[in-house]
């Protein structure tokens, strides 16, 4: 009984392993469908919030960088006017 137990486990994490790289798979496939100019606003907002995070641990503020409010209310606006 316990051997069937471990097979079904095994049989449901293949599934779930392969369910996971068709999703990625398609996310990669829908995001080269992507007008030029949509990925290159989220590359630079990416890059700016990458850019803020590492600036904060270079002057070792905080283990965890914290955004201001004015950094949060930003990328909302931004998020809300971006469709992608």
């Amino acid at each position: 009984m316990r051997a069937r137990i471990d097979i079904l486990g095994s049989v449901y994490s293949g599934v779930c392993i392969v369910r996971r790289l068709i999703g990625y798979t398609l996310i990669f496939l829908l995001q080269l469908l992507r007008p030029r100019a949509s990925f290159a606003a989220e590359n630079l907002a990416l890059r700016c919030q990458l850019a803020m995070c590492k600036d904060a641990i270079n002057r070792k503020n905080a283990p965890q960088p914290r955004f201001d409010q004015a950094f949060r209310m930003r990328w909302q606006i931004l998020s809300k006017l971006h469709c992608g």
